[in-house]
C-alpha cells in the first residue's frame, strides 16, 4: 500500500492510500479505506487521533472521510515524526533552521529572515506550504518552523507600521521558546537575547502621591486573565506579565517608562533588549490612564474611584473592540 498526496487549489492536502495488484500483466490500483488502513496499526491510529485532536482546536482544518484525509498544511506540520512517518509523509528536513532579522525595525527594509543551513552553508530550497523541496528530496516542515516561515513570508508582503513590526517580531521570537527541536534551530545573537512581553489587559496599582492619589498600570497577558477567570480566582498584581524589575522600569523609568511620554505607546523599552508590546485596545486604555495621571487631584481621585467608566468611554471613542470587557477588568482590580 502506498500513500498518495495531492495539493488542492485551496491549499489543503488530500491523502489517499492505494493498494497495487497485478492482473494479467497489468497493475491495478484500488483505494483503501482509512478504517482498513489504520485497523490494527497503532502508529497510524495515533496519527489520525492527533489530526482529529488538532481539528478540535482548529475547526475546519482536518476532514477524515471514508477513503481520504483532507488536511491543512498546519495540521500536517503539527504531527510528530513517528506520526508523520506512519501516514507515509516525508521526514523532517535534515538541516539547521537559521532565524534572524535584517534592517532597522520600523523601516521599510526591516525583514524577518529564515534560512536552511547544512554545514553552515545555505541550502537551496523551495517551499510549498509545509513541504520543503530540496536537491535531497521533499521534507515535511514541522511546527514551530512552519509557523515561523508563514510569518516570514507574510511579513515580506504586508504593509505594516512600526507597532506591527514589534508585534510580529514578538510572535516570531516566541515560536522558538517552547520548541523541542533546539538542536535544529539557530537564532542570531539579537534574537537569542531578545525578550518581548505582550500585554492585552491591565489593572491599576493605587498609591498616595505628592499631590493626592496616584496610580500606575499593571500589565497582564491574555493567558493569565483567562486562566484566572476559568478557575474563579481573582487576578492580583503578582500575576502581572512583567517581572518585578521590568514592571518598575515601566512605571518609574524617567527616560523610557510609561510616564516619560505624554501619550501611551504600543512599545516600551524595559531594559537591555527587553520590550513590552501592547495591543490596540490596551494602548487606548493606557492612553486614558496616562491622561488621568496628568490631570488634577480631584480628577485623579474620581478616576481611581471608577476607572471602568472613564476607560470604557475612552475605548468607545477610539473605536476599540471589546471595550467593556477590558474596562470591567480594570475596575475589578483597581483596588489591589
Amino acid at each position: 500500500m502506498t500513500t498518495q498526496l495531492k495539493h488542492e487549489p485551496d491549499g489543503r492536502i488530500v491523502l489517499t492510500v492505494e493498494n497495487a495488484a497485478r492482473r494479467w500483466a497489468r497493475e491495478a490500483r484500488t483505494v483503501v479505506s482509512i478504517d482498513a488502513w489504520t485497523r490494527g496499526h497503532a502508529a497510524r491510529c495515533d496519527a489520525v487521533a492527533c489530526l482529529r485532536s488538532y481539528n478540535e482546536e482548529h475547526a475546519g482544518t482536518v476532514d477524515i472521510q471514508s477513503d481520504r484525509i483532507i488536511a491543512t498544511h498546519g495540521a500536517l506540520a503539527s504531527l510528530q515524526p513517528g506520526q508523520a512517518r506512519a501516514l507515509g509523509l516525508p521526514e523532517r528536513p535534515p538541516f539547521v533552521f537559521a532565524a534572524d532579522t535584517s534592517g532597522v525595525i520600523g523601516s521599510t527594509e526591516f525583514r524577518l529572515v529564515a534560512r536552511w543551513l547544512e554545514g553552515g552553508s545555505p541550502v537551496p530550497t523551495s517551499r510549498r506550504g509545509a513541504f520543503l523541496e530540496t536537491a535531497k528530496g521533499t521534507f515535511l516542515i514541522p511546527e514551530p518552523l512552519y509557523a515561523a516561515l508563514e510569518l516570514v513570508d507574510g511579513f515580506a508582503t504586508a504593509d505594516l507600521d512600526f507597532a506591527d513590526h514589534w508585534t510580529t517580531l514578538a510572535q516570531f521570537r516566541s515560536l522558538f521558546d517552547a520548541s523541542d527541536a533546539d538542536g535544529a534551530i539557530e537564532m542570531s545573537r539579537f534574537l537569542q537575547g531578545l525578550r518581548i512581553y505582550t500585554g492585552t489587559s491591565l489593572s491599576l496599582a493605587l498609591h498616595d502621591g505628592k499631590d493626592g492619589i496616584d496610580f500606575d498600570p499593571v500589565i497582564f497577558d491574555s493567558n493569565t486573565v483567562r486562566n484566572a477567570e476559568e478557575s474563579g480566582r481573582t487576578v492580583t498584581e503578582s500575576d502581572g506579565a512583567l517581572a518585578p524589575d521590568h514592571l518598575r522600569s515601566l512605571q518609574r523609568d524617567p527616560r523610557t517608562g510609561f510616564r516619560a511620554f505624554e501619550s501611551a505607546k504600543r512599545c516600551y523599552l524595559l531594559g537591555s533588549n527587553t520590550y513590552l508590546i501592547v495591543d490596540d485596545d490596551l494602548e487606548s486604555a493606557l492612553q486614558v490612564v496616562r491622561e488621568k495621571q496628568q490631570s488634577s487631584r480631584d480628577e485623579r481621585r474620581a478616576f481611581a474611584a471608577n476607572p471602568r467608566a472613564w476607560i470604557a468611554e475612552g475605548l468607545a471613542d477610539s473605536g476599540s473592540r471589546d471595550d467593556l470587557d477590558i474596562a470591567e477588568e480594570v475596575e475589578a482590580r483597581a483596588d489591589t
